[in-house]
C-alpha cells in the first residue's frame, strides 16, 4: 500500500480521509463541551489547535502503521 495525500485528506472538512474523520469526532466533541460551558471562549482555540495537532498526528501514525503491517503481511 502506498500512502497518498487523500489517505490523510481530501482536504475539505467533509472528506474521507482518516485526518478528516477523527476531525469530525474531535469537532462533534470540542463542540459538545463548549455547548455546556465546560470550555470557555479563549480556551476554545487553545483545546481546537491541541485537538488538530494530536489528529494529525495520529492519523499518519495510523496510516504508517497501516501500511506496515500490509507491508509484513507480504
Amino acid at each position: 500500500m502506498t500512502i497518498s495525500t487523500s489517505d490523510l485528506t481530501a482536504a475539505t472538512v467533509d472528506g474521507t480521509g482518516v485526518f478528516d474523520v477523527l476531525m469530525k469526532a474531535a469537532a462533534a466533541h470540542l463542540e459538545q463541551e463548549f455547548g455546556k460551558n465546560r470550555i470557555k471562549g479563549a480556551e476554545y482555540s487553545e483545546v481546537y489547535l491541541g485537538a488538530m495537532s494530536q489528529v494529525l498526528q495520529t492519523a499518519t501514525t495510523f496510516l504508517l502503521t497501516k501500511q506496515k503491517a500490509d507491508l509484513e503481511a507480504q
